[in-house]
């Protein structure tokens, strides 16, 4: 398993899902196709995955080759239509088939539970996914937000489910009847309301994934599995904080400006402040006060709960936020009469909303010193993620105060006003107060709540899931971390052991949301590797029972921020439960069903110490140190882990020979291959993810991506271009099969490699599943762009074409990027310009990418970071790596995972 990666961005982990019939998982250090072989780790078992784009059914194609697996289904679904027919969308995908039953929508989410039967709609079908929960890549977990109801608003979020025509005949086997014509236009049809109604202005619709803690006003949050998918949280999927019902859209959008020093109001049009200011992005996470509410009220041990609504762990998100920044519009506003001085450093800008009950409007308060501030970053948001304002979040504008509490994040903001004191709204001098004391005396005088507090919680899993071991008995925890006022979290801790030993998780930052010393608005995400000790029939260490009686062990995670604050033990006792910001606890037991829970019991062992490693985490530089095989690092005593002098040798003690060995000054041995690794690469991955290939435990099958198929030589041609042997591809192939290969990924270095290269993967495995390429320009044939004959956006469109006809082969962008080094096949400069404009078809087929980079890191990073919208959600592997570690650190910062260059390709 791979811990260097961390969260293994969709990246590489998309490109073997997709051409492997596997859900996406890692790739070991060292060990792998990422990691400059020719081949790559690909875990049965799974449990480590991370497919930001499949939400409901599979990753894009993967999911339809998955279920088209004779092997894994026991039959080939597939065998029902032609191939042709499959590069066509199904006749009857989501429409009414005749002689089929017609299903009510209350008899369709009956079927909402694993263990029963699986039941959803698409448009006016109606499908049996029972048997597919448990092969759906992106985990069970995912798929089972849907059941029981419509995939179309899933659909709607991930599109690539309605651009790939094998999606439809793979849904379309699962056919069982139609939903019924009423249901369905009920279903889409918008909802009458009165005129008199005070939520007649709500959107017609909701996500579904949300989980609604109150429909009017509605109140909801983002789903915990979906949260930690990508740094920006999709607009349908942020969470939902409303105090009133969604007002009116404005007569004319305007904004009014008062205030202390201002002779008369001025008013500006939402218009005005796009095109009068600079607009700036802002990437920043919002959080409500209140989140994780329900964790605060199940601590109270038999107190009264507090009040406010039950949140979990959702009442948070990030999102881009575009508008011009409040500091700039006010000093327009104030122009020749300038703003005070005192006001600037010791007022207060209010904000008021439109929506109210008629009596008082939503009001809070931020300090002119931070809304006046460069550095505060305080804006009139016009835009979020890229769209204009939704409906939900304050449309057509609000207040974004990065680093402070959600609740001064005003929505439908109509006025702004520079004063010398607190907003006198309710919810600036009443609520969103932090109480030392668990009553409510006193909310007056305490001061209104601004900056949040450091905080993390686990997202994966959730409560009440069952999570499956790998074949290593690991499964992966992960969340977010997040610190109010512009603080950067620096570390995420995770400990098994009520908190007596904690190990670093991997944490991944957003690199929009960094900033500037002060001003980290983003969160990190994090992920860590749990290890459960191993069971099943010869093992006594588990008690493998019924749910109610399996033992449990308790998983903490705790952040600490760049200001030293670290989340305390226990959350502090409040009557009003706004900031809860204790160390995030979530119960995993330990058989082989991983169950989360809600009581604690520790578990106790009959196996010796070292069999158990409660969690390695990732990113950290191990002391020298023995492992046994599972086993934690050595601390003396009785332990059978022993370090030793002679590198080759099995430690003393270690019944198995299965010894992993990490030298302090020389090397890492992995004593049966023989592969020497330097220690230096342990900072960046940890000793065990160089190490899960020592033992059988940890034998893998591979994946070849680096195939030069396409190259003369498997022809008999070498350099000159005399015939030195008969081709022998064909027995290249069936040697790689024989040898553990599972899938082999033909390389396109040209657009006649890459034509070849499809043709190849048809001929030799012509049932599909076995070979498949990339398709792309090698950076020192990019010049072929510019060949006589033809022009660069024909040669784009070719390849384009190609790529289009055979999604089913096709798995990756590559090999594009940089080399500086063999400049003499095409200059530089070119290959800055072909690199760029081949990332777009990246982007179009939403595909990994396989990079290749020789002496050109600088540039490498520049034009990816440049177009990190294109491949963000994607990812790749950057092959041939020649750079610096301080490169390498910087590359797999974008989430990218390194092949290092050892003289083979060469």
């Amino acid at each position: 398993m791979n811990r260097w990666s961390g969260f293994v961005r969709p990246a590489i982990c998309r490109a073997i899902s997709t051409i492997s019939k596997q859900p996406p998982s890692c790739c070991t250090l060292g060990v792998g196709i990422i990691d400059g072989m020719p081949y790559a780790e690909l875990s049965d078992g799974g449990s480590y995955r991370r497919t930001s784009a499949a939400l409901v059914f599979a990753a894009a194609a993967s999911a339809a080759l998955l279920y088209c697996d004779s092997q894994r289904s026991g039959h080939s679904r597939c065998e029902e239509a032609t191939i042709d027919d499959e590069k066509k969308f199904h006749p009857n995908f989501g429409q009414p088939v005749k002689g089929l039953r017609t299903y009510k929508a209350s008899e369709v989410a009956e079927h909402n539970k694993e263990g029963l039967s699986v039941w959803v709609t698409f448009k006016e079908g109606v499908y049996d996914i029972t048997g597919f929960v448990k092969e759906h890549p992106g985990g069970k977990e995912k798929i089972l937000m849907a059941a029981g109801g419509a995939v179309d608003d899933f659909w709607r979020l991930y599109r690539q489910h309605l651009q790939l025509p094998e999606i439809s005949h793979m849904l379309e086997a699962m056919r069982i009847g139609n939903l019924d014509p009423e249901d369905f236009a009920r279903a889409s049809s918008q909802s009458q309301k009165s005129d008199d109604d005070p939520f007649r202005f709500e959107p017609d619709h909701r996500h579904p994934a949300l989980q609604f803690r109150s429909q009017q006003p509605c109140n909801a949050e983002a789903p915990l599995e979906l949260l930690v998918d990508s740094f920006e949280t999709p607009n349908e999927l942020f969470f939902v904080r409303n105090h009133f019902p969604v007002p009116p859209p404005p007569e004319e959008p305007v904004v009014r400006f008062e205030g202390v020093g201002l002779k008369e109001p001025v008013e500006l049009t939402v218009d005005e402040l796009r095109e009068k200011f600079p607009q700036r992005t802002v990437s920043a996470v919002i959080q409500c006060a209140g989140n994780r509410r329900s964790e605060f009220n199940r601590r109270l041990e038999g107190k009264p709960p507090v009040k406010g609504l039950n949140w979990t762990l959702g009442a948070i998100s990030s999102a881009t936020w575009t508008g011009p920044r409040l500091s700039e519009v006010l000093q327009y506003v104030y122009g020749d009469e300038r703003i005070p001085e005192e006001l600037a450093s010791e007022g207060h800008v209010q904000f008021w909303g439109r929506d109210g009950d008629g009596q008082q409007n939503y009001g809070a308060s931020v300090p002119a010193a931070k809304a006046l501030s460069q550095n505060g970053d305080v804006i009139l948001a016009l835009e979020m993620n890229g769209e204009p304002l939704p409906v939900d979040h304050g449309w057509p504008v609000r207040v974004v105060a990065p680093g402070l509490a959600g609740a001064r994040n005003v929505k439908w903001l109509s006025r702004v006003c520079l004063e010398r004191e607190e907003s006198p709204s309710f919810w600036q001098k009443s609520d969103y107060k932090f109480l030392q004391e668990h009553n409510e005396d006193g909310a007056e005088d305490a001061d209104a709540l601004q900056v949040m507090p450091v905080t993390s919680a686990i997202c994966h899993p959730v409560e009440g899931a069952t999570v499956s071991l790998d074949e290593q008995n690991e499964f992966v925890c992960k969340g977010y971390a997040y610190s109010g006022g512009g603080r950067r979290v620096k570390a995420v801790d995770v400990s098994v052991d009520g908190g007596r030993n904690w190990s670093p998780a991997m944490m991944e930052e957003n690199p929009e949301g960094r900033g500037d010393f002060g001003r980290a608005w983003s969160w990190v995400l994090w992920s860590a590797v749990v290890s459960i000790p191993p069971g099943g029939p010869e093992s006594s260490l588990i008690d493998v029972g019924p749910p109610e009686e399996t033992q449990e062990v308790e998983i903490i995670v705790r952040a600490i921020d760049d200001a030293n604050n670290t989340q305390p033990e226990r959350p502090a006792d409040s009557g009003v439960a706004h900031v809860v910001d204790s160390a995030a606890r979530l119960l995993a037991p330990e058989a082989l069903r991983v169950l989360v829970r809600d009581s604690i019991h520790h578990a106790s062992y009959d196996g010796p110490a070292e069999d158990y490693l409660p969690l390695e985490g990732v990113g950290r530089l191990l002391r020298a140190a023995s492992y046994s095989a599972g086993g934690r690092e050595s601390s003396g005593g009785n332990s059978s882990v022993a370090r030793s002098q002679d590198p080759r040798g099995p430690p003393a003690g270690d019944p198995s020979g299965l010894a992993r060995r990490a030298s302090s000054e020389e090397s890492l041995l992995l004593r049966k291959e023989d592969i020497h690794f330097y220690l230096g690469w342990l900072e960046l991955g940890g000793v065990r993810s160089l190490t899960s290939m020592a033992t059988p435990r940890g034998s893998r099958r591979y994946i070849d991506i680096a195939v030069n198929l396409t190259d003369g030589m498997f022809k008999g041609v070498y350099h000159g271009g005399s015939q030195k042997h008969e081709a022998d591809y064909e027995a290249v192939v069936e040697r790689a099969f024989r040898g553990g290969c599972t899938k082999l990924l033909v390389c396109g270095g040209s657009l006649s490699d890459s034509i070849e290269a499809v043709e190849l993967c048809k001929k030799l495995d012509p049932e599909g599943g076995k070979l498949f390429c990339t398709v792309g320009v090698h950076p020192t044939r990019v010049g072929e762009f510019e060949n006589e004959g033809t022009t660069a956006e024909a040669h784009l469109d070719a390849l384009r074409d190609l790529i289009a006809a055979n999604p089913d082969r096709v798995a990756a962008i590559g090999e594009i990027g940089l080399d500086k080094e063999r400049t003499e096949f095409c200059d530089y400069k070119t290959q800055l310009k072909y690199f760029e404009l081949q990332l777009q078809l990246v982007e179009e087929f939403q595909l990994p990418m396989f990079l290749h980079m020789r002496e050109a890191g600088e540039d490498f990073c520049r034009i990816l970071t440049n177009n990190e919208g294109k491949w963000r959600r994607l990812g790749g592997v950057a092959h041939s790596f020649t750079g610096t570690l301080d490169e390498m650190k910087l590359i797999t910062s974008l989430g990218l995972c390194i092949g290092n260059r050892d003289g083979i390709c060469s």
